[in-house]
Order: structure tokens, then sequence, then C-alpha cells
């Protein structure tokens, strides 16, 4: 009964997928079905549908360079990027943001992880001037179907379009003082002037509605043959310090060859480095060899999906 009510509250939250589902209720969910041949071959050919309907990586990163530039050029207040974790979406952004002169801790702040809604008012604050950028990446307390209404409704002010010549009126009404983290005294109130970017791996239809309709959204949701063939495209960019070029190419082979049987595993950076790892301590090391890496990876694949 609290699997079902868990299912049916992350439904109504904007759940629309498998995978939407489990990140809202925070777990794995196995699901078996019985459905005759007319329902297969109509599935058959919605999945097929859908993997045409998938952009092209390239052109994908391309459209995401474009709004990210929008954002800079302050044509727009902000801009979501969500879906497919591990792709590189940080990585392009943060590039991008140091090719026009952004610093973190001058005019470009960092939020990852945990942050209150006192600690995003704050940041907001902080870099409130025409020109400052506030990337949120990762911070699940303030993006998504958990994200507290506080949060969300600075959120909606800090990015509306339709402000005033002074900019955007933000307030966080709070009893008593408001102190920053140096106790000094911080209006409860301002305009707000700068930019906003925000990085998740929720998908848009987890997202507040009216989050969306005030800045770009982007869905980098891609099948698993593009996936692999992105990290193919950056194999000697992904830590050439610390992956041998033999591990990463032994890696890639085996996922391209495990995605061909239809294992079940999610592909990413991080996952592919993982596997480039297990390879590499294989090599110069009697104790281990090619197959016990490949064992290995199979058990982190099945794990981590």
């Amino acid at each position: 009964d609290k699997d079902y009510r868990d299912i049916c509250k992350a439904i109504k939250g904007g759940a629309t997928t498998l995978k939407d589902l489990e990140v809202a209720i925070g777990r794995k969910i196995k699901v078996a079905y019985n459905t005759d041949d007319s329902i297969k071959d109509a599935q058959k050919k919605v999945d097929e549908a859908e993997k045409e309907y998938k952009k092209d990586p390239e052109q994908a990163f391309k459209e995401m360079q474009g709004y990210v530039k929008a954002v800079i050029k302050g044509l727009q207040p902000g801009c979501v990027l969500c879906g497919a974790p591990g792709v590189g979406k940080t990585y392009r952004v943060l590039q991008q943001l140091k090719a026009n002169g952004y610093q973190h801790g001058q005019n470009l702040a960092i939020i990852k992880g945990k942050a209150t809604p006192r600690q995003l008012y704050l940041t907001l604050y902080e870099y409130k001037s025409k020109g400052d950028m506030i990337l949120i990446d990762d911070a699940d307390s303030l993006v998504g179907p958990k994200a507290p209404e506080d949060v969300i409704n600075i959120l909606k002010a800090a990015l509306d379009s339709t402000s005033d010549d002074e900019g955007r009126l933000v307030s966080y009404k709070v009893s008593g003082k408001l102190l920053g983290d140096e106790e000094n005294p911080v209006p409860k109130e301002m305009y707000y002037n700068g930019s906003i970017i925000v990085i998740t791996n929720y998908s848009a239809g987890q997202l507040d509605s009216a989050i969306k309709n005030r800045v770009f959204v982007q869905s980098l949701d891609f099948t698993t043959e593009q996936l692999l063939d992105i990290i193919k495209k950056i194999l000697p960019a992904i830590a050439p310090q610390k992956l041998s070029s033999q591990s990463e190419m032994q890696a890639y082979d085996y996922l391209n060859e495990m995605a061909k049987n239809g294992d079940h595993m999610e592909i990413s950076i991080r996952s592919f480095s993982t596997c480039a790892r297990l390879f590499q301590v294989c090599e110069g090391d009697h104790d281990f060899t090619d197959d016990d890496a490949r064992s290995m990876i199979k058990e982190q694949m099945a794990l981590q999906y």
C-alpha cells in the first residue's frame, strides 16, 4: 500500500516515466507485465519513434551553447538544462562561462548540493548585479518536485522577465533581522539583475511549470548508442593523467558489447570512467585478468542501474 501511495504521489507530481518515478521516490522499481503481441508491436513502434525523436548530441550541445549564450547576453534571465546525467553538461557550461570572463567567487557563484531558501536568497543578493551569474548544479533541494515552496517562489521572482527598470523584485520576508554569513545585515527585499543557469538530472516534466515559463528549458536525453558515441569522441579528454588509452578503449569496447547484448545499464562519463579504472587495475598485474575486469564491470553496471 505504501509503494502504491508513493507512486501515485510521484505521478501527480509530474513523473511520466519509470526513471521519473525512481528519482521521485528515491529507490529502484521493478516492473513486470504481460501483454499480447499486438500491444508489444505497438510499444515497439512507440520506442522506435521516441528513438528517432531524440536529437543528435552534437546538435543538442550546439543548442545548449545557444541557450547559455542568450543568458550571458542578458536576453533571457535564465535557462534550465535537464536530463542525461554524466554527459558533460557542467563541464561544457563552465567552459563557456570561463570563455566569457566568468570566475567563481567574482562574478560567478556555484551552488552544488544542499542549500536552504536563506542561502539561496543571500547568494542572489551577493550576485545581484547585471552580468553576475549563478550556476545551480545538481542541487536537488532547490529544483524538482521536492523543492520547498519558499525556494520556488524566490526563483520565480528572480527569473521574472516582466521586471521594471530597476530589476526583478525578490523578497525574503522573515521575522527578525536577516543576517549574512558574516553577521552583516541584509535587506529583506532587493532588485535582482543577475542571471541563473540550472543544471539538473530531473526531467523537464518534474520541474515547476512557473519556473519553466520564465526560462529556456532543454532536455538532454540520449539513447545508449548516442551516449557511447559522445564518450568515443571525447576519449582523449577523459582523465588523461589517470587513465591509459588502452584501458579506455577496452572499457568502450566492452560497454558497446554489453549494449548490443541488451544489458541493463546507465551509460555516462562517470560510469565509463569506472569501467576504465577496472581495466587499468589489470594492466601489469598478474593477479587480475581482463575477464576479472569484465566481471566486475558487469556487477557495477547492474548495481548502478
